[in-house]
């Protein structure tokens, strides 16, 4: 499934780093928060369970962390290659 095809709130992980999907936007996970990612994803692995992508496509909204909702309020800034 292509990243902009995942609904809010699925889960991917690329190497040793964990990724929010908002609004087609991948928010790189800390323990201090979400931050824009540094770079474009590429090949990551989804860790969303397939019955909760299912709830999640069907339309059930996860709270998002503080963190994140401030990051979707703001412009995207593309991601560097």
């Amino acid at each position: 499934m292509a990243l902009g095809e995942l609904p809010d709130g699925a889960m991917l992980q690329q190497g040793t780093e964990s990724f929010l999907i908002v609004q087609a936007r991948a928010l790189a996970w800390s323990p201090a928060g979400y931050r824009n990612a540094p770079s474009a994803i590429a090949d990551a692995m989804l860790l969303t369970p397939p019955s909760t992508l299912r709830a999640l496509s069907a339309g059930y909204r996860p709270v998002m962390h503080p963190s994140a909702v401030k990051l979707v309020a703001e412009p995207a800034t593309p991601p560097s290659s």
